[in-house]
């Protein structure tokens, strides 16, 4: 890539700008970044202040005050209670139901006329459908007890339901102040850290002292009621102390924290657009774009990150890592220079997919070609020119030989993978794309040569250099009787080798067997299958039209191979070798038939080379002679 002199700073932040507002706004990765941010703030675990106490009333409570009257004058002896005690103010967070007031609902009201109604204020809500208790609600301040959720059911804000008419009760127990207004909250307060006082405690007379200058809010627990908030970072958590982490929260400031963190996320997003388009005017490789993206993204989320811990709200490092990946590629792709790529169109060379497909692979270190109608090249990088000695002409590439090769593996289904060589390096040809022919070829001569040697070694016994099993069993695995061909299998079993190996050890015994191999090999037809199946035993493959005479010849040659004395290591020894075969019939559809066959006629010979009086002539039994034969050392 290379910079633009032509096009001005202004022209690219009209596009980098509302691009980078338009993320800030809908932010696609939203959930995320408040899951991150929420947890990063949960971990500040800051206390909530002593002055805020939680009164709570528990499903024992309840069950022990068994008659709604008593759990009112219950909750009026707690009023009291905090009133003697010099609590400041006092939240009942309760919805009393109900239309006759009974004696429990005239304690209550008592009470709170004692405290005084701006001291004392009671959770209320819109719902005309419940019947209320008028005496103490008139008595007290009301404070709002619906509570609105963001999107995901979590509680990030004290906030009350659109249309409400009451007080924000967060706001009023921190400051007394009647305002329906949301407050944030500060998640780094821990809602556990609230001080908590059970009802009778705070009932008792002698534990008014308890209350001196607190603010007080008396509640059910979660589990004694239905009503409960879901805190992000804390999990489910009792309304009492959640209105308290809210007064905290307004203590703290946290609705102007939360306009500094806008103010300084808009501020990291336009420092965002400033780099991104910095570096996009350096830019030369895609590899450096990408480590770009990366590394740019990795600080802006570190940013937002660290923002977020000292600001105490949401900074969303995710949104300011889009906002900088996106400006970033916006000032990328407005210096790619598009005059080419229209000019390409006008002249109908290519299509608008054929050009850009063309655009991201040009300049890879690998040959490519870009095909048309017929087989004619249309585009070529400088690395197909080099490899396969492309010349010019005036509207396309010449190369004859690579474009054959090309379409005819296009021509069969867009074949991926397919090798071939040229000029002695071995190339795999993969298409890129199933709507156009844009070909890329890869040397794989190396792995070739791997293969082909790997390959070699699984099928071939290392000691004779012959096949192994697995060769013979791939052979034979090969032939098709049922489709007509015609094949003979030989089976030969040395005789006397156990005797040699056992008296003068392996080393001469592996040099017996590269020696039999040889002589086995030189009576064999090239085409021919030979293979050391283990130990002592060899096997022959015949493919093709074989008649019994030839194969009774054969099996004469295999045992006469072997007449002559073999010297190795200082020693003169002879061994003899049973050969048992079997030919393939018209009635044959299964070669391991015929293997069976030539299995069984070898053990036949074997059993009639025993019997034979001129067994020791034929070398059933081995000999060991002295160092010199016929006046020759061994």
């Amino acid at each position: 890539m290379s910079a633009s002199p032509k096009r001005p700073l202004w022209k690219t932040l009209r596009v980098a700008l509302p691009l980078a507002l338009a993320i800030w706004c809908l932010n696609p990765l939203v959930r995320v970044d408040r899951a991150v941010t929420d947890l990063l703030l949960a971990r500040g675990q800051v206390a909530v202040s002593d002055r805020y106490v939680f009164v709570r009333m528990t499903q024992e409570d309840l069950v022990r005050l068994e008659h709604v009257s008593a759990q009112r004058s219950a909750i009026a002896d707690v009023v009291d209670s905090a009133r003697a005690g010099g609590a400041q103010r006092l939240l009942l967070d309760f919805i009393f139901s109900g239309e006759e007031a009974n004696q429990g609902d005239r304690d209550l009201e008592g009470a709170i006329r004692r405290f005084g109604e701006d001291r004392v204020a009671i959770a209320s809500n819109n719902r005309q459908d419940l019947p209320r208790p008028k005496g103490f609600y008139q008595a007290a301040t009301q404070v709002e007890g619906a509570l609105t959720p963001d999107v995901d059911g979590r509680f990030r804000s004290v906030a009350s339901p659109a249309g409400a008419h009451f007080a924000n009760a967060s706001l009023w127990l921190s400051s007394g102040r009647i305002a329906a207004e949301s407050t944030p909250l500060d998640l780094s307060i821990a809602p556990a850290s609230v001080r908590t006082v059970t009802l009778d405690a705070a009932r008792n007379p002698g534990n008014v002292a308890q209350f001196k200058d607190k603010v007080v809010v008396v509640s059910l627990t979660r589990v004694a009621s239905r009503a409960r908030v879901a805190m992000p970072g804390y999990g489910l958590t009792d309304r009492g102390p959640f209105f308290l982490v809210g007064a905290q929260s307004v203590d703290r400031e946290a609705s102007a924290h939360k306009v500094i963190a806008g103010w300084t996320g808009a501020g990291l997003a336009l420092a965002c657009v400033a780099a991104s388009l910095w570096l996009g005017a350096f830019l030369r490789t895609a590899w450096t774009l990408t480590a770009s993206c990366l590394a740019a993204s990795g600080v802006a989320i570190a940013a937002g990150l660290l923002a977020t811990e000292i600001v105490g709200q949401a900074v969303y490092p995710l949104a300011l890592a889009l906002i900088l990946t996106g400006s970033l590629l916006t000032a990328v792709a407005l210096r790619l220079q598009l005059h080419e790529l229209v000019k390409t169109f006008l002249a109908g060379d290519l299509s608008p997919e054929e050009a850009w497909a063309w655009r991201s692979q040009a300049q890879v270190d690998q040959p490519v070609l870009l095909l048309g109608v017929g087989g004619v090249i249309k585009r070529a990088n400088a690395e197909a020119v080099r490899a396969f000695g492309l010349t010019r002409a005036p509207r396309a590439w010449i190369g004859p030989e690579v474009s054959r090769y090309c379409m005819s593996s296009l021509a069969h289904g867009g074949l991926r993978g397919v090798q071939k060589d040229f000029g002695g390096t071995t190339w795999r040809l993969e298409w890129l794309s199933g709507d156009m022919a844009l070909a890329v070829f890869r040397d794989v001569t190396d792995q070739t040569v791997l293969v082909d040697d790997l390959e070699r070694k699984l099928v071939t016994d290392p000691l004779t250099g012959v096949r192994n099993r697995v060769g013979f069993d791939r052979a034979i695995g090969e032939v098709r009787l049922g489709a007509g061909e015609k094949c003979g299998v030989f089976f030969l079993d040395l005789n006397g080798f156990k005797q040699i190996n056992d008296t003068h050890g392996h080393a001469v015994g592996d040099e017996l067997l590269r020696v039999v191999a040889k002589r086995f090999s030189s009576v064999t037809r090239s085409q021919d299958v030979l293979a050391r199946l283990g130990g002592d035993e060899f096997a022959i493959l015949t493919r093709g039209d074989i008649t019994s005479l030839k194969a009774v010849r054969t099996v004469d040659n295999l045992e006469s191979c072997l007449d002559e004395v073999i010297r190795l290591n200082g020693l003169a020894v002879k061994v003899g070798v049973a050969v048992g075969f079997a030919l393939s019939t018209e009635e044959d559809t299964d070669i391991m038939a015929v293997v069976e066959r030539a299995d069984q006629d070898m053990y036949e010979r074997k059993r009639i080379q025993k019997l034979s009086p001129r067994r020791n002539a034929q070398g059933a039994d081995h000999f060991v002679y002295p160092a010199s034969v016929d006046g020759m050392r061994a």
